[in-house]
């Protein structure tokens, strides 16, 4: 399945799914102390390998407006990509288990990317403090970046930024590290 955050012209949060095969698995959502909490489906349900729910697609929608006002936007999903571009949180974190994490066109203070086995391409993202883990899956990241805090175990980092980073602290087991920066930009 897959989750994307996009903003548009509209007025309200707005959200939608697909692959939806039965009323317990259709999604679930609250709002708690300002908060908007969206689930899979519904709580204390045993997966099934037998009757497996198949693919799932949220898309959650926000205000172009509504984007430079949030706080934080933090995404969790399992066996899923999340594609997240336009918004401008103060905070964000996006971790997934077996899935790819794309973010562009994005402007945050803090950004948090982790994966286990999957790929992290960013691009046009500008972040204070950046940081993101992955186990085997490569990353490939292009934008403005103050400080950068990566680990991996067997995969590559490319980071290729518009700015000079005030700090770089990479680690990988058996990957590779390429850091880009603009000639002459205080390194």
């Amino acid at each position: 399945g897959s989750v994307t955050v996009v903003p548009y012209s509209g007025k309200q949060i707005e959200f939608s799914e697909d692959g939806v095969y039965s009323e317990d698995e259709q999604l679930r959502y609250m709002v708690s102390n300002g908060k908007l909490i969206i689930q899979f489906r519904k709580s204390g349900l045993a997966w099934n390998f037998f009757k497996s729910s198949g693919n799932k697609n949220l898309t959650v929608k926000i205000p172009e407006k509504t984007t430079e006002l949030l706080n934080s936007v933090d995404i969790e999903a399992v066996s899923a990509n999340v594609d997240v571009s336009g918004i401008k949180p103060h905070d964000m974190s996006v971790s997934t288990t077996s899935g790819e994490i794309n973010l562009e066109n994005a402007e945050c203070f803090e950004v948090s990317l982790e994966t286990v086995s999957g790929r992290i391409k960013t691009s046009d993202v500008s972040a204070n403090d950046f940081s993101l883990e992955s186990v085997s899956g490569d990353c490939v990241l292009s934008g403005s970046f103050g400080d950068i805090d990566a680990e991996s175990v067997s995969g590559d980092f490319e980071f290729v930024s518009s700015s000079c980073p005030g700090k770089i602290d990479c680690s990988t087991v058996s990957g590779s590290i390429k850091v880009t920066i603009p000639e002459n930009d205080g390194f």
